[in-house]
Protein backbone atom coordinates (compact mmCIF):
# COMPACT_ATOMS: atom_id res chain seq x y z
CA UNK A 1 0.00 0.00 0.00
CA UNK A 2 1.09 2.88 -1.11
CA UNK A 3 0.75 7.27 0.67
CA UNK A 4 0.66 10.31 -0.68
CA UNK A 5 0.97 13.29 1.77
CA UNK A 6 -0.90 16.11 0.87
CA UNK A 7 -1.30 17.71 3.76
CA UNK A 8 0.45 18.39 7.13
CA UNK A 9 -0.56 21.03 10.41
CA UNK A 10 0.87 21.52 13.37
CA UNK A 11 -0.86 23.80 15.10
CA UNK A 12 -0.27 24.74 19.23
CA UNK A 13 -3.01 21.73 20.43
CA UNK A 14 -2.90 19.36 17.44
CA UNK A 15 -0.70 17.63 14.83
CA UNK A 16 -2.64 16.24 11.72
CA UNK A 17 -1.26 14.72 8.18
CA UNK A 18 -4.30 14.39 5.17
CA UNK A 19 -3.28 11.54 2.89
CA UNK A 20 -4.40 9.10 0.39
CA UNK A 21 -3.95 5.41 0.55
CA UNK A 22 -4.11 3.59 -2.91
CA UNK A 23 -4.35 -0.84 -3.39
CA UNK A 24 -4.66 -2.73 -6.39
CA UNK A 25 -7.20 -4.68 -6.55
CA UNK A 26 -7.38 -8.26 -8.31
CA UNK A 27 -8.54 -7.22 -11.47
CA UNK A 28 -5.22 -4.14 -11.07
CA UNK A 29 -7.79 -1.39 -10.49
CA UNK A 30 -6.32 1.45 -8.29
CA UNK A 31 -8.02 2.33 -5.86
CA UNK A 32 -7.62 5.35 -3.76
CA UNK A 33 -8.67 6.30 -0.37
CA UNK A 34 -8.95 9.54 1.75
CA UNK A 35 -7.46 9.75 5.63
CA UNK A 36 -6.99 12.17 8.29
CA UNK A 37 -4.76 11.47 10.93
CA UNK A 38 -5.45 14.35 13.87
CA UNK A 39 -3.38 13.91 17.44
CA UNK A 40 -3.35 16.08 20.38
CA UNK A 41 -0.42 14.72 21.45
CA UNK A 42 2.65 16.58 20.56
CA UNK A 43 4.69 16.10 17.49
CA UNK A 44 8.15 14.10 17.78
CA UNK A 45 10.76 16.24 17.39
CA UNK A 46 12.22 15.04 13.90
CA UNK A 47 8.80 15.89 12.78
CA UNK A 48 8.54 19.04 14.55
CA UNK A 49 12.34 20.12 13.26
CA UNK A 50 11.63 18.66 9.64
CA UNK A 51 8.32 20.93 9.34
CA UNK A 52 9.87 24.13 11.28
CA UNK A 53 13.36 23.58 8.58
CA UNK A 54 11.01 24.73 5.61
CA UNK A 55 10.19 28.77 7.27
CA UNK A 56 13.63 29.72 5.83
CA UNK A 57 12.11 28.53 2.36
CA UNK A 58 8.79 30.42 2.91
CA UNK A 59 10.26 33.50 3.73
CA UNK A 60 12.65 33.28 0.42
CA UNK A 61 9.95 32.44 -1.34
CA UNK A 62 7.91 35.25 -0.29
CA UNK A 63 10.63 37.83 -0.23
CA UNK A 64 10.45 38.34 3.58
CA UNK A 65 13.28 38.95 5.78
CA UNK A 66 12.28 37.26 8.53
CA UNK A 67 15.57 36.34 10.11
CA UNK A 68 17.66 39.78 10.78
CA UNK A 69 20.51 37.24 11.10
CA UNK A 70 18.72 36.99 14.75
CA UNK A 71 18.01 33.63 16.49
CA UNK A 72 15.08 34.97 18.68
CA UNK A 73 13.77 36.35 15.73
CA UNK A 74 14.12 33.44 13.13
CA UNK A 75 12.63 31.08 16.71
CA UNK A 76 9.53 34.25 16.62
CA UNK A 77 7.78 32.88 13.22
CA UNK A 78 6.58 29.17 13.20
CA UNK A 79 5.57 26.72 10.26
CA UNK A 80 1.91 26.42 10.37
CA UNK A 81 0.99 24.12 7.40
CA UNK A 82 2.20 22.30 4.45
CA UNK A 83 0.02 21.23 1.23
CA UNK A 84 1.54 19.03 -1.25
CA UNK A 85 0.24 17.93 -4.42
CA UNK A 86 1.57 15.50 -6.82
CA UNK A 87 0.60 14.01 -9.98
CA UNK A 88 2.46 12.42 -12.53
CA UNK A 89 4.53 14.80 -14.12
CA UNK A 90 5.12 16.99 -10.98
CA UNK A 91 5.05 17.69 -7.09
CA UNK A 92 4.11 21.26 -5.79
CA UNK A 93 3.91 22.35 -2.57
CA UNK A 94 2.76 25.41 -0.47
CA UNK A 95 4.27 26.59 3.07
CA UNK A 96 2.30 29.07 5.14
CA UNK A 97 3.77 30.31 8.18
CA UNK A 98 2.93 32.85 10.84
CA UNK A 99 4.97 35.97 10.90
CA UNK A 100 5.43 37.53 14.49
CA UNK A 101 6.09 41.16 14.71
CA UNK A 102 7.62 43.71 17.16
CA UNK A 103 3.89 44.40 19.20
CA UNK A 104 3.74 40.35 19.50
CA UNK A 105 0.71 39.69 17.18
CA UNK A 106 1.56 37.99 14.03
CA UNK A 107 -0.25 37.43 10.56
CA UNK A 108 -0.32 34.51 8.34
CA UNK A 109 2.13 34.10 4.96
CA UNK A 110 1.60 31.46 2.31
CA UNK A 111 3.67 30.92 -0.16
CA UNK A 112 2.26 30.76 -3.92
CA UNK A 113 2.26 27.53 -5.45
CA UNK A 114 5.98 25.98 -6.19
CA UNK A 115 6.48 23.47 -8.68
CA UNK A 116 9.44 21.73 -7.31
CA UNK A 117 10.87 20.23 -10.84
CA UNK A 118 9.63 23.58 -13.23
CA UNK A 119 10.17 26.77 -10.72
CA UNK A 120 13.15 28.59 -10.37
CA UNK A 121 14.07 28.99 -7.05
CA UNK A 122 17.78 29.17 -5.79
CA UNK A 123 17.64 26.75 -2.97
CA UNK A 124 15.51 24.17 -4.66
CA UNK A 125 17.68 21.31 -3.78
CA UNK A 126 17.31 22.12 -0.44
CA UNK A 127 13.72 22.47 -0.92
CA UNK A 128 13.15 19.28 -2.57
CA UNK A 129 15.56 17.31 0.53
CA UNK A 130 13.74 19.32 2.86
CA UNK A 131 10.27 18.30 1.86
CA UNK A 132 10.94 14.41 1.30
CA UNK A 133 12.52 14.94 5.12
CA UNK A 134 8.98 15.72 6.17
CA UNK A 135 7.44 13.36 4.00
CA UNK A 136 8.93 11.02 5.75
CA UNK A 137 8.17 12.23 8.87
CA UNK A 138 4.67 12.62 8.45
CA UNK A 139 4.47 8.63 7.47
CA UNK A 140 5.86 7.64 10.81
CA UNK A 141 3.80 10.32 12.32
CA UNK A 142 0.41 8.23 10.57
CA UNK A 143 1.98 4.55 11.45
CA UNK A 144 1.96 6.07 15.36
CA UNK A 145 5.13 8.11 15.95
CA UNK A 146 4.66 11.19 17.94
CA UNK A 147 6.48 13.12 21.04
CA UNK A 148 4.56 10.96 23.91
CA UNK A 149 6.20 8.13 22.87
CA UNK A 150 8.31 6.07 25.33
CA UNK A 151 11.27 5.36 24.26
CA UNK A 152 12.16 1.46 25.44
CA UNK A 153 9.62 -0.78 26.32
CA UNK A 154 10.33 -3.09 29.89
CA UNK A 155 9.24 -6.44 28.68
CA UNK A 156 11.10 -7.58 31.76
CA UNK A 157 10.89 -5.55 34.84
CA UNK A 158 12.04 -8.23 36.98
CA UNK A 159 16.19 -8.03 35.21
CA UNK A 160 17.81 -5.21 36.80
CA UNK A 161 20.23 -3.27 34.43
CA UNK A 162 23.29 -1.74 35.92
Amino acid sequence: MDITINKIRIKEKFTEVEYVTYQKTEDEELISSNFKCRSNAKPHKDLFNAFQKLKKHAANICELSVFNNDKKSEAANVVTSVRLMEDIDSSRVMISMNKYIKSGKCYSVTTPLIDLGKDEYEHMNELTSDIEKLKEEAEKFVKGKNGNQQIELDFHPHVKVA
